[in-house]
């Protein structure tokens, strides 16, 4: 678990830590969800963030189209 102080200009940090294992780079986009006293970061993952991650699925995908 991580703890963060919100600063006068409310921008928070993300611990190092959590930026490296979640692999997040500068200029990645999120949504804010706010739930009761919790606040979500989601990340919006664009089309080759999503290939990246299933290269076997995009292959499929192509083949049953007649592509790949």
């Amino acid at each position: 678990m991580f703890q963060a102080k919100l600063p006068r200009k409310f921008q928070l940090a993300i611990p190092k830590a959590l930026l490296e294992g979640l692999h997040l780079e500068a200029g990645q986009q999120f949504t804010l969800v706010a739930r009761g006293s919790v606040i979500e970061l989601i990340l919006l993952r664009t089309v080759k963030m999503q290939e990246a991650c299933y290269p076997l699925v995009r292959m499929r995908a192509l083949q049953d189209i007649g592509i790949g």
